[in-house]
């Protein structure tokens, strides 16, 4: 049996990860570059891609105005 990763995503929240993904990729912007704009580390926004984890309120501002 193959082990899963563990998400914190339940049903519609992997619509905002993959969203979170989606716009970072249309501005054309990779991880790395995202993390040093919004100055958040390039893990943290990989683990909010992946449903791993949510971004708090203050991270989400910061991930929309980069």
């Amino acid at each position: 049996m193959k082990n899963k990763k563990k998400q914190c995503v339940i049903g519609n929240d992997r619509v905002y990860a993959n969203a979170l993904r989606y716009f970072r990729k249309k501005a054309g912007l990779t991880q790395v570059e995202a993390s040093e704009l919004s100055e958040i580390s390039q893990s943290a926004i990989s683990q909010f891609e992946d449903g791993e984890n949510w971004p708090s309120k203050e991270n989400i501002f910061r991930l929309c105005y980069t």
